[in-house]
């Protein structure tokens, strides 16, 4: 990770994050995708990062044009989204999980199995609900609550 980027990632999650939420305040909004662009491996045109969202270190993230990430989410290792992909807040993506296959082992001591989740364009969802990796990939719209 280069300097660049760290310092990036500093000043997002030092201040981009604690700004108010984008309805209430175009120049979070604005500051927030400056940083992103920055930040992101790819990052469309018109994009909302809303205040509180959680990406790690964001190089495994790809976001289309006119998509967003709703306020206090949580998006980690490689996630793709679309065009006009809509999140609600508290979304959480999951891009990893313990192996469990071997019995005799204790899932701590077996790794992990990491799997891109990828949303394509106009989808949506409403707060709360994980895509994990059995749900890799969404085309239609998804709106819920809770686990899908």
């Amino acid at each position: 990770m280069s300097v660049f980027h760290k310092v990036w990632l500093a000043i997002y999650y030092s201040i981009g994050s604690n700004l108010p939420k984008s309805s209430l305040s175009s120049t979070s909004r604005k500051f927030r995708y400056f940083l992103v662009k920055r930040i992101f491996k790819k990052c469309g045109v018109s994009v909302n990062v809303d205040k509180g969202a959680y990406f790690g270190n964001g190089k495994g993230i790809v976001v289309g044009n006119y998509s967003g990430i709703g306020e206090d989410c949580n998006v980690q290792g490689v996630v793709s989204m679309g065009d006009h992909v809509m999140m609600g807040p508290e979304v959480r993506i999951i891009t990893r999980s313990h192996k469990f296959s071997k019995t005799d082992v204790p899932m701590t001591k077996q790794g992990f199995d990491v799997k891109p989740v990828i949303i394509e364009m106009t989808c949506g969802s409403v707060r709360g609900p994980p895509y994990c990796p059995a749900f890799a990939s969404a085309r239609e719209p998804l709106w819920g609550r809770g686990p899908l």
